[in-house]
């Protein structure tokens, strides 16, 4: 198998469609940094050749599907097997699918789909398919050997159809002492550097490098810390001497402030003797000011109350004349306030019909999901039985048919190749010597066995078979000895040949034949039973998916009993099922606009009551004015008067 291109998207790490390839038929390379997402192309290339599409569990959705993201993992494989080329496309989790194509001409053609598929693939590799959840690395077939992921470099115990047809291709070299010996060398080099998961040893068994890669990694601390600290000593050399330019700067500003500063010391002596003679010029006319101020002060202050005195009248007479027209649009207020107070209690009292039919619309939607669960469950149910009974039948099937497994029928075919190579041993190790007289006559057999007892008859041939040598006399006519190579013993070939009948025998005895094509008839037939009661399983495993039957039959039972609950408080919808949506419509049309008309006459009820304490405090402060007006007339003309 050559892989040409893979294709994931909403595959752990990979939310959008990413695609590796094309690929050549020599090494290519994927590079990048931890996190990027190699290990994870890895793990879509087994799952996409290797497990069924319909596997789940909540195992399988954390293995599977992007964190935080509602994306169904999608693989897509494009290979060559056979010299022909093919592409396989499955889908997980939900809306699972699975579709292999076959190139034909210029493009693929669909060539099975769904199960059918996932076998397909998985025969081309040799692989198999475990009773539930994920392929591990005990079912990948002939990727055990060809694949090497990160975290299982280790080889394990190999399947024994890929390990025994290793052993065939190898030939006798896989039994070879000297290269068991050659095996157990390297293994131990191996061992003593790597631990058996492929990482370096640690620890006392630790090899050298462990010790040379730590000491490189010290020295390239200790020169960092080097390296920083040049850097500090250059960059302190630096400041110290911008420090000393910036002393001899400030020395030179030092002389130039202390002359300024003797300067300045001359004028603040003349300046305080100028100060003291203004000090003095100033306390007499703040005097002569004063008393101007007092009298122009007291002359203002009498204007001042007299215009006080028109505009506090004016006012006064302003606000009694205001005041009825204000008490009046407090009474239309306090009218409108009750209005919308009694027009809301009305509105509230409608709420019980609203609930009414929202406990309705609520019932009629209980009433159709757990009708329609009853239905599904029930389906469910009879399905799951259908495929139980099916399962059983396969399994009577499977324990009434007697057929060898792969190891008894590879043991069959070892003992017929054997039986074949002991006759075949045999043939080549006997000498025969064929006779044809031409008269009446006798024989007498020195050495051998002659295959017709008897004496000699003209015209029909006689024969003799012995080994190594076949010796006999005709009295009379000659002596005749023939001798062929040394090899097996004629006894020890027998007893070989008896002993592997006998071991055909009873494999005849115990499958009814010996017949090498019957018993792989047998052998298939079996392995079919099981693949279809293996697929019969996983159909039942699907169906039940994380539940127990139990569950299932009790969750139906308690739908169907809800069903009837309702349908004893609602008789008309046992016949006819309500429309949940168009109930749950209605009820909620209908509440939202109550809630409208209720909002509206809260909004109402604030507005006149605000507007009724707005004119309420507006004529509180009305009468307050007026009251502080006539207040404030009779204290300015009593200021005024004191003025004068």
């Amino acid at each position: 198998m050559i892989l040409r291109t893979l294709s994931v998207e909403g595959w752990r790490c990979f939310a959008d469609r990413v695609t590796v390839g094309p690929l050549g038929e020599r090494i290519n390379v994927l590079f990048g940094p931890n996190g990027t997402g190699k290990s994870t192309l890895m793990g879509a290339l087994v799952r996409g050749l290797l497990d069924n599409h319909a596997v789940g569990g909540k195992a399988v959705e954390a293995a599977l599907r992007p964190w935080g993201r509602e994306l169904n993992p999608r693989v897509e494989i494009e290979f060559e097997h056979d010299g022909q080329r093919y592409r396989i496309a499955k889908q997980f989790l939900k809306s699972q699918q699975s579709e292999l194509s076959r190139e034909e001409g210029d493009r693929f053609t669909r060539f099975a789909e769904g199960e059918s598929a996932d076998r397909k693939v998985r025969e081309m590799l040799g692989a198999s398919l475990p009773g539930r959840g994920l392929t591990d690395h005990r079912f990948w077939g002939w990727a055990q050997v060809l694949w090497a992921p990160q975290d299982g470099l280790a080889l394990h115990e190999l399947d024994q159809g890929i390990a025994g047809t290793l052993r065939a291709a190898l030939g006798a070299q896989a039994s070879d002492a000297g290269l068991d010996a050659v095996e157990r060398r390297i293994k131990t080099r191996y061992d003593a550097v790597f631990t058996g998961t492929g990482k370096l040893r640690s620890g006392k068994d630790a090899p050298p490098i462990v010790a040379l890669e730590k000491q490189l990694e010290d020295a390239r601390r200790r020169c960092l810390e080097l390296t920083e600290k040049v850097a500090a000593f250059e960059t302190a050399g630096r400041r110290i001497e911008d420090l000393r330019h910036r002393r001899d700067q400030l020395a030179l500003e030092e002389t130039e402030v202390s002359t300024a500063l003797e300067s300045a010391r001359a004028r603040v002596a003349q300046y305080d003797k100028l100060r003291a003679e203004r000090d003095t010029q100033q306390e007499a006319a703040k005097a002569a000011r004063t008393q101007f101020e007092q009298l122009t002060q007291r002359t203002e202050q009498i204007a001042q109350a007299r215009q006080e005195l028109a505009d506090a009248q004016k006012e006064q007479t302003r606000l009694e004349k205001d005041a009825p027209l204000l008490e009046k649009e407090v009474e239309h207020a306090d009218t409108e306030v009750d209005r919308v107070r009694s027009h809301l209690t009305k509105l509230r009292g409608r709420r019980v019909e609203i609930d009414a039919a929202d406990r309705r619309a609520k019932q009629a939607r209980r009433f159709v999901e757990n009708r329609r669960q009853a239905t599904e469950t029930e389906k469910l149910l009879t399905q799951i039985t259908e495929a139980q009974a099916e399962l059983d039948a396969l399994n009577a099937r499977r324990a009434a048919l007697v057929a060898p497994d792969k190891v008894e029928l590879q043991a069959v075919r070892m003992l017929v190749a054997r039986k074949s190579e002991t006759e075949r041993e045999l043939a080549a190790a006997m000498i025969t010597v064929h006779i044809t007289p031409e008269t009446d006559t006798d024989w007498e057999i020195l050495a051998g066995e002659a295959t017709e007892p008897g004496p000699l008859t003209p015209g029909k041939p006689r024969a003799v078979q012995g080994s190594p040598i076949v010796e006999l006399r005709l009295p009379g006519v000659a002596s005749i000895r023939a001798t062929g190579p040394q090899g097996a013993s004629i006894e020890e070939l027998r007893i070989r040949l008896a002993v592997t009948n006998e071991e055909l025998d009873a494999v005849a005895e115990r499958f009814q034949t010996q017949d090498l094509a019957a018993l792989e008839r047998l052998h298939d037939q079996a392995q079919e039973l099981d693949r279809q009661a293996a697929e019969v399983r996983v159909r039942i495993e699907t169906h039940l998916g994380d539940r127990m039957l139990d569950d299932l039959r009790r969750a139906q039972a308690v739908a169907a009993q809800v069903v009837d609950e309702i349908a004893a408080q609602q008789p008309g919808w046992k016949e006819t099922p309500p429309d949940a949506d168009q109930l749950d419509a209605e009820a909620q049309e209908r509440r939202q606009a109550f809630i409208a008309h209720v909002e509206q006459a809260e909004r109402d009820q604030d507005r006149a009551i605000e507007t009724q304490s707005r004119l309420r405090e507006k004529l509180a402060g009305h009468r307050a004015g007026c009251k502080a007006a006539s207040q404030e007339v009779q204290a300015i003309t009593r200021r005024l008067e004191e003025l004068t």
